[in-house]
């Protein structure tokens, strides 16, 4: 390949790429690569796939105003309000999560 630059005894080449051996600072090398060319082709009318959704472990989708769950396992509060967030945005609906003495509870508020 024309125009690539290419590391050949030491110095910094222009021109045809090949397999040489880089030096290392720590006394090893190892060895170039050819950059190889993939030929693409272009192709119409190929539909886009639908996204599949993978079900939620936490029933946000399904709770109304009032209705909350209990995590309890503290650990994964971060993991909770994540998916808290996520799910607030894509159903347009509001969350709250509070920590309580049997692990994390989320309610819906609206």
């Amino acid at each position: 390949m024309k125009g690539i630059v290419n590391y050949k005894n030491g110095i910094l080449h222009h021109g045809e790429l090949d397999d040489v051996e880089i030096p290392s600072k720590h006394g090893f090398s190892f060895p170039g690569r050819k950059r190889l060319m993939q030929n693409f082709k272009v192709e119409k009318d190929i539909p886009i796939p639908e996204i599949k959704e993978r079900a939620s472990k936490y029933p946000f989708a399904q709770m109304e105003v009032g209705d909350s769950f209990l995590v309890k396992d503290k650990r994964i509060k971060q993991n909770v309000e994540s998916m808290m967030y996520y799910h607030s945005k894509k159903w347009n609906k509001r969350f709250t999560l509070r920590t309580v003495s049997e692990g994390v509870r989320v309610w819906r508020v609206s």
